[in-house]
């Protein structure tokens, strides 16, 4: 199944690939984990997919983002939700990030 390209995503995609080049750091892994988690909700392998990262790697900070509360995971679909506390870390996160970008 091909996925719907929207007009930027290639860009975006080089983007993202050419960060994914160089060695992320856990936060940003966590927040592109985060991030690429859609509001219906997504299963482990296409999350894994879309946040660029090895299977194996996805459960471990699966784990980790489901003991903490950043998100839920549905048993009757094998979906994985963002909740409030994900998306209010996104929105620090991405604070942080842009202070110090403007700060260098």
């Amino acid at each position: 199944m091909a996925l719907k390209q929207e007009p930027g995503d290639e860009k975006a995609i080089q983007t993202k690939m050419a960060s994914v080049s160089a060695k992320r750091s856990m936060l940003d892994i966590v927040w592109d984990i985060l991030s690429s988690i859609p509001e219906e909700g997504i299963r482990r392998t296409p999350l894994a997919n879309r946040a660029m990262i090895d299977f194996k790697v996805m459960d471990k900070y699966l784990k980790l983002l489901l003991s903490e509360g950043f998100v839920t995971m549905n048993s009757s679909n094998g979906k994985i939700y963002i909740t409030s506390k994900g998306r209010e870390f996104l929105e620090e996160y991405k604070r942080f990030k842009c202070l110090f970008e403007k700060a260098t």
